[in-house]
């Protein structure tokens, strides 16, 4: 209400046959020369169209919120898959390699530590070979699931391929990752799965090693390399172990 005149106010209203419609309601105050109200005039604006515009606007605003909605968990849904591997649920190859080399040139670049490791199956094609592949999968799925209650949060554990794994610890030296190493292979190794006939023991052989400075690493793929020969030393000692890499080690 201002200087005597109610603008503008909007409401629904009912006409005899029922039917309703919306008007602007404009009231205007009659006074006297002495200032005391007379009585009252106004008119009525229909704009149940205008009504029935805005109410379609916003529905129309609310269904485009809502497939906008729908479309962005498509997307990121479409890029978990992209990002994962589809039997064992953890982080795949290609994505693996995009986390690791951004954490590589940060280590180069602030100089603190980073270590990978990397471990595979112990006699993977013959539990194939022996129980099918529908066991091998439970296998891998298996190792991958002990495996990923055992790394940190700030951990990157993917499958690296076939029956290998691959782990990135940013921050974390060979020292300490000896020590996750060895409770990812206890973990693994206490785990047996049913089979038709006999239960299955399963156990890893498992390379660490971490970044260089002096002389430096080029790419993550040579701290890859050398975790990659520490593995290999396990299973010439009898699989079933956790190896760090040494340089007399590799020769």
């Amino acid at each position: 209400m201002e200087h005597g005149v109610l603008s503008g106010f909007e409401a629904e209203y009912r006409r005899r046959d029922q039917t309703t419609f919306w008007a602007e309601d404009y009231v205007n105050i009659i006074r006297d020369e002495d200032g005391i109200p007379l009585y009252y005039e106004g008119s009525l604006i229909d704009i149940t169209y205008r009504k029935k515009a805005e109410d379609n606007l916003r529905q129309a605003n609310k269904a485009l919120e809502t497939a906008h909605s729908e479309l962005q968990k498509m997307f990121e849904h479409e890029q978990g898959l992209a990002r994962t591997d589809s039997l064992t649920g953890q982080t795949n190859r290609r994505y693996f390699f995009e986390l690791a080399l951004r954490e590589f040139n940060a280590s180069l670049r602030y100089q603190r530590p980073l270590t990978i490791i990397l471990f595979d199956i112990d006699g993977f094609k013959q539990v194939n070979d022996t129980f099918g592949h529908s066991i091998g999968d439970n296998v891998l799925m298996q190792v991958a699931r002990s495996t990923a209650e055992q790394v940190r949060d700030v951990d990157v554990l993917a499958r690296y391929g076939g029956d290998e794994f691959i782990i990135l610890l940013p921050q974390t030296n060979a020292k300490q990752a000896f020590l996750i190493a060895e409770r990812i292979r206890e973990s693994v190794a206490a785990t047996h799965l049913e089979t038709e006939n006999s239960g299955l023991a399963v156990t890893l052989s498992i390379g660490i090693a971490d970044i260089r400075y002096n002389p430096k690493d080029e790419m993550i793929e040579d701290v890859i390399r050398r975790a990659d020969q520490a593995l290999y030393q396990a299973k010439r000692n009898g699989r079933n172990h956790a190896i760090v890499f040494k340089e007399e080690s590799a020769n």
